[in-house]
């Protein structure tokens, strides 16, 4: 296998850097850009997507807009980048790893408990490339099980407490535990309900495709279904609906134990020591800036060890302060990460690695920076 040494950019006169070196009041420690790619000749090298840190202390970057079939691996401790890739799924021809058995578009990164790495793809079934695969460090394996679902299926995957990988393709959930796959489960015989009769006018109501999962502080599975908020109470056994809350795509759970919902916009916060729900449109705190060519839709979210919210968005960096009510929208052209294509702004995704460091992955870079 053939790897890179890595260069990272350091602030330097006459980067822009030296005038703005925070970040949400965080100081930017280092910038990996696609101008100093260590991928010589292939400049998509570096729009970085989603990013995982393996048991190993590895950064796993899975591709950005543009780049398919392709995730990035990298090693701190030396300092080197591999590339793993399928020969038959990209044009590139500087892969390390041609035989990779990828989703064509990577949109999760995880490891189960014994070592596996899995990539999902996250998003419908349309592709011919497989939906889920792993690679246990030797060989990769697909899994064709989640193509029986039907309709447009979402595919992706969290891990519980016990680390514990609990997989979603539709309605229908699966885990593994490391050595065994559980039975599959389907969400809606687990609410016993009937579907209507009328089936296409109440299709709304009785759609269970997952959008995102989360198990909570308190061992509370949590659902972004197509037809609104549930939640799993394994214990009780116990499922229940949550009608107050707008349905969403994307759920968070912060240091206190609040759990974020969040669309394209609309980002609603649920209190369960209160039962309170309350709701805000990204929209209304943004200005009119130039967003460039992304859209302006919200991507992640993460609360930092200060509290403040801090949401990736297709305009840049959104950060929320709620001791203060302060909004804040920090665009990285400024601080010298500006491309040709003025994509610079949108934020994929956002991660807090063991050392407590914060890591930001857009269009045209990778920042790291200081808890």
């Amino acid at each position: 296998m053939i790897v890179c040494a890595s260069l990272w950019w350091a602030p330097a006169k006459g980067s822009g850097i030296e005038s703005a070196p925070q970040v949400a009041g965080h100081r930017i420690i280092r910038v990996f850009s696609k101008s100093n790619s260590p991928i010589r000749g292939f400049p998509l090298g570096f729009d970085a997507g989603k990013l995982f840190q393996d048991r190993t202390g590895k950064f796993w970057v899975t591709p950005g807009v543009g780049t398919k079939s392709i995730v990035e691996v990298y090693d701190e401790h030396n300092q080197q980048w591999t590339t793993f890739g399928d020969a038959a799924g990209t044009t590139s021809n500087l892969l390390h790893y041609r035989e990779a058995l990828l989703p064509h578009d990577v949109e999760h990164v995880g490891q189960s408990k014994d070592g596996r790495m899995w990539f999902a793809d996250g998003s419908t079934n349309s592709y011919k490339r497989p939906l889920l695969t792993s690679f246990d460090g030797t060989q990769w394996q697909r899994f064709d099980f989640l193509e029986k679902s039907t309709g447009y299926v979402r595919v992706g995957f969290r891990s519980d407490t016990e680390g514990t990988l609990w997989f979603w393709s539709g309605e229908e959930l699966r885990n593994y535990d490391g050595a065994r796959w559980s039975p599959t489960y389907r969400i809606s015989e687990m609410f016993k309900e009937p579907v209507p009769r009328n089936a296409a006018a109440d299709r709304e109501t009785v759609r269970y495709e997952v959008f995102d999962a989360i198990q909570d502080r308190d061992k509370l599975w949590w659902f972004a279904l197509v037809s609104g908020i549930v939640r799993y109470d394994k214990i009780r056994n116990v499922w229940k609906r949550f009608p107050q809350i707008e349905p969403n795509r994307q759920i968070y759970e912060d240091r206190s134990g609040r759990l974020w919902f969040a669309d394209t916009d609309l980002v609603s916060v649920y209190d369960k020591s209160k039962d309170s729900v309350r709701s805000f449109r990204l929209s209304d705190h943004l200005t009119t800036e130039h967003c460039g060519y992304s859209l302006p839709t919200l991507r992640c979210m993460y609360q930092d060890k200060r509290g403040q919210m801090l949401f990736g968005h297709g305009c840049g960096l959104i950060c929320y302060s709620e001791t203060t009510s302060k909004w804040e929208l920090i665009h990285f052209n400024r601080i010298g990460l500006k491309d040709s294509d003025d994509e610079s702004n949108a934020v994929n995704d956002i991660m807090e690695d063991r050392q407590g460091r914060i890591w930001i992955s857009c269009s045209t870079a990778i920042l790291v920076l200081e808890p």
